[in-house]
């Protein structure tokens, strides 16, 4: 959506600018019908792409850039409509007397409505130039957001000014520009030897915004090759200015950590808080999250995750895939050689002191293999079943905020859990139940580890 513009505008103008020269030399030379009929399509063409065209779909990319951003903005709620005191009490006044209620109800609408635009168009202007509303952004819904608002915001700068000097500066050296007697002829040539073709209207407004307009006057010319060099140098330093920004750069430097392809910050949410040294007699997420809650009551809470212990399950898939793999190996065998492969099997007897006996066994390849798959199949099943009644708990857990400032305030507040475990823990008597000591447990036990 953003980078049309750019290839509209820039090569639209300057591919038209080329298409018309190459008519003009073409009719002034031409002597044959096809070399005619070639130059009334590129005339045509030329005629029917102008400024008005460029204008008008960057001007629908400038306008749909901000319908954008306005719908992020009103999704994270930068738009909330404030209740005033008055309006309320004034609302209390229409249950009272319906007659001066609906009056008062129909004034603050209107002021409400003024006040709705009146902060789209101060927010507007706000994130338009100042860069302190995406690092606000950034603190309360993360770098993420922020850092795509951002590069928004810039493509949304280059389209707006892109239209407004085309309008400014284009459109109006292209409407009080002349048309060269040489194109005029030429257009005539070809409508005589096309008679079926349509007629060229030279005074038509779009015809008069197309290059054509301009092509007799060398210095209105220049004015595409300036401008064109002045649009680049206008969206490289509004990447410069993306690239450099402050939140972009910590973005990127993940809070001044190194980005590194095999470190675990880049699975880890900014709106994530790692727990450790859980107690192991929580193993159910819903029971570690009413303890969470309970803990900071005061938190948005988007979910809570323990991390249980899946190492047995992760080793049995892999030699379950072993065993896979090798099956088809050795049918592969098989059908090539049409014979049956022969394993070594080994089997350690007992040990008398340092003497140790083995005994060999040859069995088929293909039964010893799938014999072991059908053998891990069960255990996998059975690991699955025994997961689900009563799960390992590896004694981690994350916890999930709907913002930032609220995993801010989880890490500030692991120093009052612990005081307040010191509190309740002099105040304990025999009548504690387990579930209030693993509760304690839990508070005492919680630290952060890592917060990103």
């Amino acid at each position: 959506m953003t980078s049309s513009p750019i290839a509209v505008g820039g090569g639209g103008i300057l591919s038209s600018s080329l298409l018309a020269i190459g008519a003009d030399g073409g009719g002034a030379s031409a002597s044959s019908s096809s070399i005619n009929e070639t130059n009334y399509a590129l005339q045509l063409q030329t005629n029917h792409s102008g400024v008005s065209f460029i204008l008008i779909l960057d001007g629908c990319v400038f306008v749909l850039g901000l319908l954008i951003l306005f719908c992020c903005l009103r999704n994270l709620r930068l738009w909330k409509r404030k209740k005033s005191s008055s309006s309320n009490n004034n609302f209390n006044i229409n249950n009272t007397n319906n007659n001066i209620g609906s009056g008062n109800t129909n004034i603050n609408d209107d002021k409400n409505e003024r006040n709705v635009f009146k902060r789209f168009f101060k927010r507007i202007y706000q994130f338009l130039i100042f860069e302190s509303e995406y690092e606000r952004i950034g603190k309360l819904y993360g770098h993420e957001v922020s850092v795509y608002l951002w590069y928004s915001h810039q493509m949304i700068l280059f389209t707006g000014l892109f239209t407004l000097i085309g309008l400014s500066v284009l459109l109006p050296l292209h409407l009080t520009g002349q048309i060269s007697n040489s194109n005029t002829m030429n257009n005539l040539n070809v409508i005589s030897k096309n008679q079926n073709s349509t007629n060229i209207e030279t005074d038509s407004f779009l015809y008069k915004t197309s290059v054509n307009m301009v092509l007799s006057l060398t210095d209105r010319l220049y004015a595409h090759v300036i401008l064109f060099y002045l649009f680049s140098i206008l969206i490289f330093y509004l990447m410069y200015r993306f690239v450099n920004s402050k939140f972009v750069n910590q973005y990127i430097n993940m809070d001044g950590f190194e980005n590194d392809s095999n470190s675990t910050l880049n699975m880890i949410s900014n709106y994530s808080v790692l727990l450790k040294d859980i107690p192991i007699q929580i193993t159910d997420n819903t029971k570690f999250r009413k303890s969470v809650e309970s803990i900071f009551p005061n938190l948005n809470i988007y979910s809570c995750r323990l991390i249980h212990d899946t190492s047995e399950r992760i080793e049995l898939q892999e030699s379950f895939e072993n065993s896979i793999e090798q099956i088809k190996h050795y049918e592969y065998v098989q059908n090539q050689t049409n014979k049956h492969v022969k394993l070594i099997k080994l089997f350690e007897s007992s040990k008398k002191g340092k003497c140790c006996s083995k005994i060999i066994e040859r069995v088929d390849a293909l039964n010893y293999w799938n014999e072991k798959k059908v053998k891990l199949e069960h255990l996998i099943m059975e690991w699955e079943e025994t997961f689900k009644n009563q799960p390992k708990s590896t004694g981690y857990g994350h916890v999930i905020f709907k913002s930032i400032q609220d995993a801010s305030k989880c890490k500030a507040m692991d120093e009052t859990g612990l005081k307040l475990f010191k509190l309740n823990n002099n105040m304990m008597n025999d009548n504690t139940t387990p579930t209030t000591n693993i509760l304690l447990l839990l508070v005492s036990m919680i630290q952060m580890i890592q917060m990103i």
